[in-house]
């Protein structure tokens, strides 16, 4: 059973045989009390990850919240046990103060559990991260293809990409052209088209052409390893309103402490046993430091762990805190603040050409194509409910465009330089006519 699991299933239960006995305490019958007094214990009993902590804590010389909370429950439900004995009133206060106890314990285990459960969602977006890395590589060696685990490629060597692949590291290109889905890097949801001399990040998606990769950085030097990292380390940094918060518990429990004995030791003296008994777990379990022990972590750890999950990577929580004094916010637009997939909104018209059968040409020469571009020209035709043929000749040209032809029409889309080559190949042939 995962550990958040069980430590919801315990808070629950907590709280059951807490409330259970806490109703139990105002209904008067034979043997009714000694009931609320049994399933308080037994609640009491299931918050042991809170005294396993406390002891711990104390072992090692740390003043912690779970430390304090073990001492004023155990103090409580002595109380709860001895008082029954000395006082006329009998067990229906026993069941008061074991059941006060059991609700501090019910509070501080729930903090606990919520915190576990947070880490626990924070490191499920630590995983993502880590599976987008692929674990093994396909590389060039002795003149043969073969395929290794990622950690046994080494610096220099050639690593093949096939279409669909993940690039398992960081490179240059040094022959092919593809269009690669840099999103888990950058942010960005368009491909970036990628041929000899360009650059490749481990992790990234090889969507078309095969690619031949001098590997540069390998293992936990690529760029993916180090945003895994920077995500292992926001975790455990604590924020500085964090250490303000651990520091006040450290001061603030040993007087409580100290507070508590003092009540005790002059209630003794001028009312008794019983009344400063009394007091003193009254002191203790209100001085318990419920809210301070669980405010902070959770909250710090809760940002991180949702801005993970939405890919946003945080450094930790001192960045969280200075949020506060952000004026003004620079966002990437494509991708971030769009959804990053071309869309056709305005068709300029050439010659006698009208915008359906621009968009109809276009769209034959794009239909091969999986540029996004191409994508947003076949959802235009389709938005114009045309039928597209397909065409009876069809090449990509990389870094350019595309070439088709259909019919007696030769139709070429691409980059204005692709435009200018043209150009120059016309005039060249008109000066020859």
């Amino acid at each position: 059973m995962r550990g958040h699991v069980k430590g919801v299933i315990l808070v629950a239960l907590l709280g059951l045989f807490a409330l259970a006995g806490s109703l139990i305490s105002g209904i008067q019958g034979a043997y009714v009390h000694e009931i609320g007094i049994v399933l308080s214990l037994i609640a009491v009993a299931l918050g042991y990850r809170i005294y396993l902590h406390g002891i711990r804590s104390l072992w090692f010389g740390n003043v912690t919240a779970q430390l304090f909370a073990t001492i004023a429950i155990f103090i409580s439900v002595v109380a709860g046990l001895v008082l029954p004995s000395a006082s006329a009133t009998g067990t229906a206060e026993a069941v008061g103060y074991i059941t006060a106890s059991a609700i501090v314990a019910f509070i501080i285990l729930a903090g606990m559990t919520l915190e576990d459960y947070i880490i626990h969602r924070t490191r499920g977006a630590l995983e993502k991260l880590i599976n987008m890395s692929p674990t093994a590589a396909r590389i060039r060696r002795n003149g043969a293809e073969v395929e290794v685990p990622i950690d046994e490629v080494e610096l220099g060597e050639i690593v093949l990409v096939k279409p669909g692949d993940k690039i398992p590291v960081d490179g240059t290109v040094i022959s092919g052209y593809s269009t690669v889905n840099q999103a888990t890097i950058t942010g960005e949801s368009i491909p970036v088209e990628k041929t000899v001399g360009d650059r490749t990040f481990a992790g990234t998606l090889n969507e078309h052409g095969a690619l031949e990769i001098k590997v540069e950085k390998i293992a936990d030097d690529t760029t993916l390893a180090h945003i895994i990292q920077l995500v292992e380390e926001a975790q455990e940094k604590k924020a500085p309103i964090q250490n303000v918060a651990d520091r006040f518990t450290t001061y603030f429990l040993p007087i409580m402490a100290v507070l508590a004995s003092s009540v005790f030791a002059f209630s003794y003296f001028a009312l008794g046993f019983e009344v400063a008994l009394a007091r003193t777990v009254t002191v203790l379990l209100v001085a318990c430091p419920c809210a301070l022990s669980i405010a902070v972590p959770v909250a710090v750890a809760g940002t991180i762990g949702n801005a993970s999950m939405n890919s946003i990577i945080i450094k930790g929580g001192t960045h969280i805190e200075k949020l506060k004094d952000v004026k003004v916010v620079a966002f990437d637009k494509t991708g971030t603040l769009t959804v990053g997939e071309p869309k056709v909104v305005e068709i300029k018209t050439v010659g006698n050409y009208s915008e359906a059968e621009i968009i109809k040409y276009a769209a034959i020469a794009e239909k091969f194509s999986e540029h996004p571009l191409s994508k947003a020209i076949i959802a235009k035709a389709a938005e114009m409910r045309m039928k597209i043929p397909d065409p009876t000749d069809f090449k990509t040209i990389p870094g350019r465009g595309v070439d088709a032809h259909y019919g007696n029409k030769h139709i070429i889309i691409g980059r204005k330089m692709m435009e200018m080559e043209i150009s120059e190949e016309v005039n060249q042939l008109m000066s020859m006519v």
